[in-house]
């Protein structure tokens, strides 16, 4: 893209319009230069680990070069199946762990005595004030202390939006989400959109080669990760007392 620009600008200099609308074109061209590159500088910072990078620093060689092999390691060429067999092709990679997981996570059988013997293990009741502070509803500063504590820079679900945004513009959109995340927890509105994720797969080791040397990890959409963050936060014994 940044080659077209430039081809663009010797297209104008060769153009026999006059000098003020000339710069005019050359001006913009300039802008959309820069905004390019702006852009391509932050997905390398953004895709640089954490501790290579310092807030305020500029991309260098060494963030693209970091990047380049980051972007390598996460990219599977190949794998080998539960059956022995070699796959190389996307689809077939894709069929291969979509097997090894859905054959991994099935339902799995109960042993009804042993349940039974778990329900007589001492358990913490849940009082009545236990069980009526965690129906309250959501305190604006609990939503804001759940936002806060959060990672920022990490890698969004299905709905493609991060919390550095809640955080960022907290002051222009704390009270309708305060609405809205007390809508999903006393109410339980949650959409089905909203308990989708993305599966990625993570290496367990160096070098994996097949399907059982990864875990899955699933990227959940932010609102409903700042809400079960809420709940957790509640189910604390310094919540409780």
């Amino acid at each position: 893209m940044e080659n077209f620009y430039y081809a663009a600008i010797y297209d104008v200099l060769r153009e026999s319009n006059q000098h003020a609308t000339k710069l005019l074109a050359l001006k913009k061209l300039k802008a959309k230069i820069i905004r390019l590159n702006s852009t391509h500088r932050q997905r390398i910072l953004v895709d640089t680990a954490e501790q290579d990078r310092t807030a305020g620093e500029d991309p260098s060689l060494y963030h693209l070069i970091k990047t380049q092999k980051r972007q390598a390691s996460r990219l599977i060429n190949y794998i080998i199946d539960d059956d022995g067999n070699l796959q190389t092709s996307s689809a077939s990679i894709l069929k291969a762990f979509s097997a090894h997981f859905r054959k991994k996570f099935q339902p799995t059988r109960i042993n009804k005595r042993s349940l039974e013997q778990l329900t007589k293990c001492r358990l913490q009741i849940v009082t009545p004030e236990m069980n009526a502070a965690l129906v309250e509803p959501i305190t604006l500063q609990e939503l804001w202390l759940a936002i806060s504590k959060g990672t920022s820079n990490k890698a969004p679900g299905p709905d493609e939006v991060c919390l550095q945004i809640y955080k960022t513009a907290w002051d222009v959109i704390k009270l309708d989400f305060f609405h809205i995340i007390n809508c999903m927890y006393l109410n339980g509105t949650i959409m089905a959109n909203q308990l989708h994720g993305h599966i990625i797969y993570l290496p367990k080791k160096d070098h994996p080669n097949r399907t059982d040397d990864y875990r899955p990890l699933t990227l959940m959409n932010t609102d409903y990760m700042i809400m079960t963050r809420i709940i957790a936060n509640r189910l604390k014994p310094e919540f409780r007392t």
